[in-house]
């Protein structure tokens, strides 16, 4: 009488067996994919560094911005660094001024490098 009732179910066992080594198997690749494949984890952990990389440059970015801008508020706002930009630059002087030159002596002359820039 078993052995009658194990046959009678035999296709629901077969199919089930198969449908437990399917799912097995699917839990492999999806693990395998999540941990190994390069859609997976690895690329998860490099996006990440990509972004902490990418705020710490944002950062840089914002400093030298800020920098800029008080550059050009300066400009803007006030002669006094015009005056000064133009004094260091371009060897600009006042009205009533006097500019003197100091050149070293003829000895010491020679050893000097001049910059032409």
């Amino acid at each position: 009488m078993v052995l009658c009732q194990y046959f009678l179910n035999f296709p629901e066992i077969l199919i089930m067996k198969s449908f437990l080594i399917l799912l097995i198997f699917l839990i492999g690749y999806l693990q395998y994919a999540q941990n190994f494949d390069d859609q997976g984890g690895p690329r998860l952990s490099r996006i990440t560094e990509e972004i902490k990389e990418g705020s710490v440059r944002k950062g840089e970015l914002i400093k030298e911005n800020d920098a800029l801008n008080e550059d050009i508020k300066d400009l803007t706002d006030g002669y006094v660094v015009i005056e000064e930009l133009a004094r260091s630059k371009m060897g600009m002087i006042k009205h009533g001024e006097i500019l003197l030159r100091v050149y070293p002596p003829e000895k010491e002359a020679h050893k000097l490098k001049v910059n032409n820039d």
